[in-house]
């Protein structure tokens, strides 16, 4: 789940609509009875006798761990989507919870029936763990499971100087030249930069090759790294202004530095994603939050003729 990361990037449209549609009607099935998801998200209406998602419940959760309200996307009772407020990101936070609350011994075919939806509708997007991701992990993709806070807004603020109607590239330029500074060089001493930076290029040709190429492998990665930095640092404006530096006319070479600190920067995230992805293990979010809001999973809110009121699932006969 993304929490104020995700939530800030706002307004994006990333799967058609029939892919959105099977969704819906997945996670209605899942809310309509007691056998998918933890009972204390359910909504048991006597008066239409049917389950739905306790929306007072969901806001709540969402606001204490995702920082907003990802029950206003929708219409709990119908799983209409509240198109004033609605976009893909926030729809995959809603599932994402959804998977971390289910029923600890359905969580895994939940999964998988989830998978399946995007594999057959679209085939973009997959869930790693309870996450939804792109197939082929981009940058933007993982930003919001970002460890590091200052690297997490610097790829957010990056995204966002491509955001315009003409593409600020002299300011992607020095935002992506600050990123493979920050990923590249030592967090405890300066002095020990050049072997840092020649480890984690190490560590991203484990990733991808054999035991015998992973020297050459390394070493290029590791010379790549050293010219994009020499680049960065050699051009007017994008890490160093005064007048010895290079002055270059037009867009093209701060688009070509962009691009490929970028490009950089994707590999060693996505390749050494333990090392800078804050990965979640949703028994444990699971079990944390239950612990510290004092909530009893199995209690369900009934919803009658007269007032609302409280029943442990355990004590109703179906």
């Amino acid at each position: 789940m993304s929490g104020s990361a995700r939530n800030s990037l706002t307004g994006m449209q990333l799967i058609p609509e029939h892919l959105r549609v099977r969704l819906q009607n997945e996670i209605k099935y899942f809310a309509s009875s007691k056998n998918y998801l933890e009972p204390f998200l359910l909504m048991d209406d006597r008066s239409t006798g049917e389950f739905y998602l306790n929306y007072q419940t969901l806001k709540d959760m969402s606001l204490r761990l995702l920082g907003y309200n990802v029950a206003g996307i929708i219409w709990c009772n119908s799983m209409d989507l509240n198109l004033d407020n609605y976009n893909d990101l926030h729809f995959f936070d809603l599932i994402e919870l959804l998977i971390v609350f289910s029923r600890d011994a359905v969580r895994e075919e939940l999964i998988g029936r989830i998978g399946k939806i995007f594999e057959d509708e679209d085939g973009s997007f997959v869930i790693d763990g309870f996450m939804i991701m792109e197939r082929n992990a981009s940058l933007k993709s993982m930003v919001y499971l970002i460890k590091d806070e200052d690297l997490r807004k610097k790829i957010i603020d990056y995204y966002e100087s491509l955001s315009g109607v003409e593409n600020d590239y002299v300011s992607a330029a020095k935002i992506s030249a600050d990123l493979v500074q920050a990923i590249f060089s030592s967090p405890y001493d300066q002095d020990g930069t050049k072997k840092y930076s020649e480890d984690l290029c190490r560590k991203v040709a484990e990733r991808w090759t054999s035991p015998e190429n992973v020297d050459n492998l390394s070493r290029l990665i590791s010379e790549i790294v050293v010219n994009a930095k020499a680049l960065s640092n050699q051009i007017k404006d994008v890490r160093h202004f005064d007048q010895h530096k290079i002055s270059v006319n037009g867009p093209d070479i701060y688009k070509f530095i962009t691009g490929s600190n970028i490009l950089i920067t994707e590999l060693t995230i996505s390749s050494l994603q333990d090392e800078f992805l804050h990965l979640e293990d949703p028994d444990k979010l699971k079990n944390d939050y239950l612990k510290k809001y004092s909530v009893d999973k199995n209690l369900i809110l009934v919803r009658g003729a007269t007032q609302p009121i409280e029943t442990n699932i355990d004590d109703i006969p179906f």
